[in-house]
């Protein structure tokens, strides 16, 4: 039996209703769980007695940032100052500046040493740290405050904010592995996830090295055919991409991409890559960057292929010599 007009009209006005109702209901529960959290955290951080404080990018279990992570430390830092508590709070800008400014990193793994140091340049008493865990439907993140001279825990808060589209999207946002900050001022890689390949509509990405040529960067990335049928490749070079690196430090570089004889630094760079079968053939694919952070321990190479639904973007990849 088919379904007039109206009726069809009715069914599509109630599924309208239902989706925006649910979209309503997931940003409002978000946007509360902030909130929540963020006026724990004033409270905490004014009954302590603390004056001025710094929020670095929130981390996973195993220390490393992503997009989400950084995300979340930015609305909190902005939901934070609004408290209107009687303390301050350093602009997280101003701290990255800061902190590269002394070759230290910018996450939440951090020491007694650490803090002690990262108190004397930035003038904070108070720091901020976070950790993400996602779950099935929701992300579990867990907030503490700790005091920069003694490293001990001032304070905690959790909450479980609801896993929408956006926020899934921003999980898979990696961008570098945890570092933590030793008295010296360098960093040393937790290196959780090196030499991990990623695999994207049809085709597996796998890191190679990072070499330095004078203030020069090359690194390198090998891509193979996982289909069937051969496959010609654009990436896109131009400034106007996402295409680059990422060091540890969170710097991003715009890069000239080569394969083979060939290089781009702008517009795009084909090549026809033939399937895996009878033979696994990967392409060797350099990114080069010009005047880098001579500090840098290692990379994520980040490529624009055109035609493609997601970035390429393969993590940590080492520097050596």
């Amino acid at each position: 039996m088919k379904m007039n007009t109206k009726a069809k009209r009715f069914f599509q006005w109630v599924l309208f209703l239902i989706l925006g109702l649910s979209i309503q209901l997931f940003l409002f529960s978000y946007e509360k769980e902030i909130k929540n959290i963020s006026q724990e955290l004033a409270q905490k951080i004014g009954e302590a007695g603390k004056k001025t404080v710094a929020i670095v990018d929130f981390n996973d279990l195993q220390g490393n940032v992503m997009e989400l992570g950084r995300f979340l430390s930015e609305e909190l830092s902005v939901a934070i100052s609004a408290s209107g508590k009687g303390f301050e709070v350093v602009d997280r800008l101003h701290l990255k500046a800061l902190l590269k400014e002394h070759k230290l990193s910018f996450t939440g793994l951090i020491d007694k040493k650490s803090t002690q140091k990262l108190g004397q340049i930035a003038g904070v008493d108070a720091l901020i740290t976070g950790t993400i865990t996602p779950f099935g439907d929701s992300v579990r993140v867990t907030v503490k405050i700790l005091d920069v001279n003694t490293a001990k825990l001032i304070g905690a808060v959790t909450a479980n904010i609801p896993k929408t589209k956006a926020i899934e999207e921003l999980l898979e946002r990696g961008i570098g592995d945890g570092f933590q900050m030793d008295p010296g001022g360098t960093t040393t890689s937790t290196r959780s996830s090196w030499g991990k390949t990623v695999k994207v509509d049809g085709f597996i990405c796998k890191p190679g090295v990072c070499r330095r040529k004078e203030k020069d960067i090359i690194c390198s990335v090998s891509l193979m055919n996982n289909g069937s049928e051969d496959r010609e490749v654009k990436i896109l070079a131009d400034r106007n991409s996402d295409t680059g690196l990422v060091d540890n430090f969170g710097d991003m570089y715009w890069v000239t991409v080569k394969i083979g004889g060939r290089e781009a630094g702008k517009g795009t760079l084909s090549n026809w890559i033939i399937a895996k079968f009878p033979s696994k053939v990967f392409v060797n694919i350099q990114l080069i960057a010009e005047d880098v952070n001579q500090e840098a321990t290692h990379y994520t190479g980040i490529i624009c292929i055109e035609g493609f639904k997601k970035l390429v973007a393969v993590q940590n990849i080492p520097v050596v010599k």
